[in-house]
């Protein structure tokens, strides 16, 4: 694909992947990220490990 044809895709792409959320659950999300208390979940955890084994780390 040429420089210029990806500059045309661009956009697409990036309105593909935008996830619109009403105020309430913006607030939540904004709200679990500032949770110095929380810790990860078990599936979050055998991902991440998951994921290092893949790399090789």
């Amino acid at each position: 694909m040429n420089a210029r044809a990806a500059g045309r895709c661009k956009p697409a792409v990036e309105h593909r992947d935008a996830t619109r959320l009403s105020d309430r659950d913006r607030d939540s999300f904004i709200a679990m990220l500032d949770d110095l208390d929380a810790r990860p979940n078990a599936a979050l955890t055998k991902a991440v490990e998951s994921y290092r084994k893949h790399l090789g780390r």
